[in-house]
């Protein structure tokens, strides 16, 4: 049994039919078309449309046929249909310019960004190729006479996969808002439960001191131990303000970013003699905030782990297809491999003797909202070599 679709008009005074209803009739019901939106003043290239299309398929799903018969008729159409996926419009209508009026309709006023508007046109040369595309933010630009049943397939298949691939990623990155700001709230919820003991811990442990209670190496120890909890209810409030940044992207000098770094880490270097290299680092699009952090946690993990010798780092950055590889190379103590996974969890650390923290934590969910990865590996000689990947072209979220 063929997939079928029915017509339903609504008929104008001269008996002419002013919006094409379609209700789609399919051997699976539960299989969704893909919305097509056909926008032309000529009802012959609706039916041409549909004989060419009639059964297309692209993952699965057929095509919905929907008609407008004129710029106004497609911009109701599409204001309250936020499905369609592919307009093939008319340029020349009720005006010379009707369906670049509807291309702005759609792209500025509705700010719909997701549908693939393809321009057909009997009449280039009202509405040249290059300027329509310079100007216009359109998909592609097809003169109706070159829109043979092959290339009408093509160019179905072609928009509908950008289609389906930006939707799918806007639909990723709402989900991962999503966990973001539940990840935050747990954050928040947990540091508020230790702070408020963790305050009056101390409190009592300073009034047992003052009063001259014995065992003061006990109540010193307690101190101690409060001091360790507070640093760990601000190292879950640091963390949950990494869920989403509140700037936006940039184009930023990833070097100058880091001599920003050497310069507020000047006096750990000083003091533990640290020899710092680093090779020219390459400009992308990011967060240079969070971009500065993430040095700056690797930095501070590698003089903090150095050993009983100065230590040294090296710091690089390699081309590698679309992302670009930072490379930071330590002398210090290493990490047994395995602990190279764990290491980035927070509160691990690389052995007992090692204090617990978050600071690699935090380099994992930056490098994560970068939509790159982090790992760990012995450096040649001794020592830990971090790698992590920022993409070249500007930052990815959502698996885009």
């Amino acid at each position: 049994m063929s997939n079928k679709a029915t017509q339903e008009y609504a008929m104008d005074d001269d008996s002419k039919p002013r919006f094409a209803v379609p209700t789609a009739v399919a051997e699976n019901p539960l299989v969704r078309p893909w919305k097509l939106l056909v926008v032309d003043d000529e009802p012959e290239v609706h039916s041409v449309t549909r004989l060419a299309l009639g059964d297309f398929q692209f993952d699965g799903r057929p095509l919905e046929f929907i008609s407008a018969y004129s710029g106004a008729e497609a911009r109701e159409v599409i204001a309250n249909d936020p499905e369609i996926a592919v307009v093939l419009l008319d340029v020349v209508m009720e005006t010379d310019d009707a369906g670049l009026q509807v291309v702005q309709y759609v792209r500025r006023v509705l700010g719909n960004s997701f549908v693939r508007i393809i321009l057909r046109t009997g009449h280039p040369g009202i509405a040249p190729e290059r300027r329509v595309i310079k100007a216009y933010d359109i998909n592609d630009y097809r003169a109706k006479t070159e829109l043979t049943q092959d290339r009408m397939y093509s160019l179905m298949f072609t928009s509908l996969r950008a289609y389906k691939h930006m939707t799918t990623m806007a639909a990723s990155r709402r989900h991962t808002a999503a966990l973001a700001d539940e990840y935050k709230s747990v954050l928040n919820r947990v540091s508020s439960l230790l702070r408020q003991p963790a305050s009056r811990i101390q409190q009592a442990s300073e009034k047992l001191l003052q009063a001259g209670h014995a065992d003061r190496d006990s109540l010193t120890q307690l101190q101690q131990s409060c001091g360790d909890l507070g640093e760990i209810v601000q190292a879950l409030e640091h963390l949950g303000a990494l869920s989403e940044p509140r700037e936006e992207p940039e184009e930023f000098d990833t070097g100058q970013a880091l001599a920003e770094v050497l310069a507020k880490l000047a006096e750990p270097i000083r003091a533990s003699h640290a020899i710092i290299r680093h090779a020219d680092l390459p400009v992308l699009t990011g967060h240079p905030v969070l971009f500065r952090e993430l040095m700056s946690q690797l930095l501070r993990n590698a003089l903090d782990n150095a050993g009983d010798a100065p230590p040294s780092v090296e710091i690089a950055a390699e081309a590698q297809g679309k992302d670009w590889k930072f490379i930071v190379s330590d002398s210090g103590r290493g990490i047994p491999i395995d602990r190279q996974d764990k290491i980035f969890e927070a509160f691990s650390s690389a052995d007992e003797s090692s204090r617990a923290g978050i600071g690699l934590a935090i380099c994992r969910r930056i490098v994560a909202l970068h939509g790159g990865r982090i790992w760990v590996e012995p450096r040649p000689g001794g020592g830990s070599r971090f790698s992590f990947t920022l993409p070249a072209g500007g930052v990815v979220r959502g698996g885009e």
